[in-house]
């Protein structure tokens, strides 16, 4: 243990400068996440037969101001809009997805990658996203909501528990031919008879037993090709899960 007070001394004036910096800096990084624009040219959904499905997006992301930002992992909710019995507007969440790191430079960003989504609600998300989409021919609203996420700035402050709130207006393009979708998107929980853990239960006739399993049981599907682009003159705001949207 260091007794050195004026070790002691350096390690409290460091915490001091970095909390006076986060109080500086919040705010920048937190308005840099208010004036991104997020527009998916080309998303498309592969429903699993489990509660999961596949996204595959093209996304394009626009940074203002002349600093660039890297954002760490983040959760994502993804919402729709929906009617309640009385037939008022709600915001119905439709399922969660990790969207990946991301290194933005000022300016538009093309930013492409696939990711596993956990559909909150079937129902919900055939009745009011992929049917009004691809049935009815109508345009939806998607509400893209983080709660917490860490945005890097000047390539080494971290800023963390910032809030990202953005509403897409999504219309169908196209559905696409059924492909398998990998396991780790419509199993994600599932363990792979190949790894370490199951190695180590030593009976080479159920891992064989399970590869076949698995290999019948594969997730096929098509494809629900969507665009969705910001709404023109839609002010972002947030709004918490099955409340009324007036």
């Amino acid at each position: 243990m260091d007794t050195n007070p004026i070790t002691g001394l350096l390690k409290a004036c460091c915490f001091v400068l970095h909390v006076l910096v986060l109080i500086v800096v919040t705010p920048i990084a937190q308005h840099i996440l208010n004036g991104t624009s997020v527009s998916l040219p080309y998303a498309v959904m592969y429903p699993c037969n489990s509660p999961f499905a596949e996204l595959d997006s093209d996304a394009s992301i626009q940074i203002p101001g002349l600093f660039g930002a890297a954002l760490q992992p983040y959760n994502t909710i993804l919402s729709t809009e929906g009617k309640d019995p009385a037939g008022r507007t709600l915001k119905i969440k439709i399922g969660e997805s990790l969207f990946p790191e991301m290194n933005l430079k000022p300016g538009t960003n093309p930013v492409d990658f696939t990711t596993g989504i956990a559909i909150a609600d079937t129902t919900s998300l055939l009745n009011n996203f992929i049917v009004p989409m691809f049935v009815e021919g109508k345009t939806v609203k998607l509400f893209i909501d983080v709660q917490n996420i860490t945005l890097t700035v000047l390539k080494f402050i971290k800023v963390p528990n910032l809030k990202m709130n953005k509403v897409l207006v999504c219309h169908g393009s196209n559905t696409t031919q059924p492909k398998e979708i990998p396991d780790k998107y419509c199993k994600p929980e599932s363990v792979d008879p190949l790894s370490p853990a199951s190695a180590d239960l030593g009976v080479l006739e159920q891992v064989t037993q399970e590869m076949w399993a698995r290999r019948l049981s594969r997730d096929q599907g098509q494809g629900y090709q969507m665009k969705c682009v910001v709404e023109e003159g839609t002010t972002v705001f947030a709004v918490e899960e099955g409340t009324t949207i007036v």
